[in-house]
């Protein structure tokens, strides 16, 4: 079974291939039929692939991809998604835990940063509360996963938006909602009350075990990539 990934760079070759009108067409088909997370990503790079070889065929016979697929490519796509076949509860599984490790890998490398660089004006505690961090954690990770599904669905509705008035306000929709939910994150770390059981931890340990764990995601995401 080839990958999604090994499909998405054989789409990026082969995109090179399409004339500018037909490359402007069929680039925001693929975006707004990839900004929609729920539907399997496998399944929507073999459609988009032979939706491509589809456009490629015809661009050769002297038609646009107007001519092939419609003046109406957003129901065009909408008519390709209502096919595609929703992502596998183990997929979501997989997403989330990719995304939890690389947050935390994320996160242990700047806190360890900040206390090196507290350590060399004042004297700083490295002690954490195993309980309060599981729990800003969590509500850290779910406050990403929301902002990046809002993100996602405001990238699909920006795709066929004619009016630039209305690309404006819907830019400023996502600065608005992206930065308060930025903000809200920071706020919540900062100000979330100490409480339970806390261990020492210096800061070339959270350094080192932030970038182990960062580091791990990125080469298991090659391997699984390649299956």
């Amino acid at each position: 079974m080839v990958s999604a990934k090994t499909l998405i760079e054989i789409n990026n070759r082969k995109r090179k291939l399409l004339t500018e009108e037909n490359e402007k067409y069929y680039s925001d088909l693929l975006i707004y039929i990839r900004s929609n997370m729920s539907v399997s990503e496998r399944e929507t790079e073999e459609i988009l692939l032979e939706i491509l070889e589809h456009l490629l065929e015809g661009q050769r016979e002297g038609k646009t991809a107007e001519e092939i697929f419609g003046k109406n490519p957003k129901e065009y796509a909408d008519e390709i998604l209502g096919l595609l076949p929703k992502e596998k509860l183990t997929g979501w599984i997989s997403f989330i835990a990719v995304v939890a490790a690389d947050l935390l890998g994320i996160v242990l490398m700047i806190s360890g940063l900040i206390l090196f660089i507290v350590s060399q004006f004042r004297e700083v505690d490295p002690e954490i509360f195993l309980i309060k961090e599981l729990v800003v954690f969590l509500v850290n990770l779910s406050m990403s996963l929301a902002l990046a599904a809002v993100v996602f669905r405001f990238i699909k509705k920006s795709v066929y938006l004619q009016n630039a008035k209305a690309e404006k306000k819907l830019s400023l929709e996502i600065f608005f909602i992206v930065g308060t939910g930025g903000a809200l994150m920071i706020a919540f770390t900062a100000f979330f009350p100490d409480f339970g059981p806390s261990v020492t931890v210096s800061w070339p340990v959270q350094i080192l075990a932030g970038f182990v764990i960062w580091a791990s995601v990125r080469v298991a995401k090659k391997i699984f990539a390649n299956k």
